[in-house]
């Protein structure tokens, strides 16, 4: 959960926590963190509703598991780095002829 970008109040679409309904107040001790359908919350209401439901409250997005985000950075990595080493298919010559002893 500590994957979700920290914030600051005037940034955020939202001018409240529509979890508690506290406004988001510049330079107050509650961190707001936005979640991947940039949605806001306070820190501590959307780190509760997560370990509850991993949809955000508003538009219903599922949030991805930690595990999950891992796994897709490694798949990515994978695809960037193969990308680079591999030929393109139309530089790569294949020959067929048969030999017989």
């Amino acid at each position: 959960m500590l994957a979700l970008p920290l914030a600051k109040a005037g940034e955020t679409r939202e001018h409240l926590c529509l979890i508690c309904f506290d406004d988001f107040v510049p330079g107050c001790y509650k961190k707001i963190r936005t979640m991947d359908c940039t949605h806001s919350f306070h820190q501590r209401c959307i780190f509760d509703w997560l370990l509850i439901d991993r949809r955000c409250p508003l538009c219903r997005f599922a949030m991805a598991s930690e595990k999950e985000r891992l796994l897709e950075e490694e798949q990515q990595e994978r695809l960037h780095g193969q990308g680079a080493a591999a030929a393109p298919a139309e530089d790569v010559e294949f020959n067929f002829s048969s030999h017989e002893d």
